[in-house]
């Protein structure tokens, strides 16, 4: 489902270099089952998007949990991604409308298709998940 809140929890979904996304997975799965039994959220990694190539293609990364585990999960991801600094893939993703520079940025509240092949946050920011969510965004970004 893509609401921001179920049964209690928020769900976020991020867009988040290849490269990022390899580091926060680790090998064989090993950091990506770390992070989920430290943070307590839930958090799944989704293919490429169609056509995506390199390093810099994102990848979508899905969380759920409460806001603390994903303020946690978040935190990660930016520092995986920040890692990619100073690489030749880095600049484009961070001036592209998908990237850190971005008006939404990389971290996005609730998904839904925009006829593009990418994804944008809708306008629901009246609700309280929506706004809970808003929030932990502020505060990691």
């Amino acid at each position: 489902s893509d609401s921001v809140c179920y049964e209690g929890q928020l769900k976020l979904g991020a867009l988040v270099p290849r490269a990022a996304v390899a580091g926060l997975i680790g090998r064989k799965g090993a950091a990506i089952r770390q992070l989920c039994e430290e943070s307590g959220a839930e958090v799944k990694v989704r293919d490429p998007l169609p056509n995506a190539t390199g390093p810099g293609a994102v990848q979508k990364v899905d969380i759920r949990g409460q806001a603390s585990a994903l303020e946690h999960v978040l935190r990660d991801i930016i520092h995986h991604v920040q890692q990619g600094n100073g690489e030749v893939w880095f600049p484009a993703y961070a001036s592209s409308p998908l990237g850190p520079a971005g008006r939404s940025g990389a971290i996005e509240k609730q998904v839904s298709s925009n006829g593009s092949g990418y994804s944008q946050a809708p306008q629901i920011e009246k609700s309280s998940a929506a706004r809970a969510g808003r929030e932990l965004i502020d505060r990691v970004m």
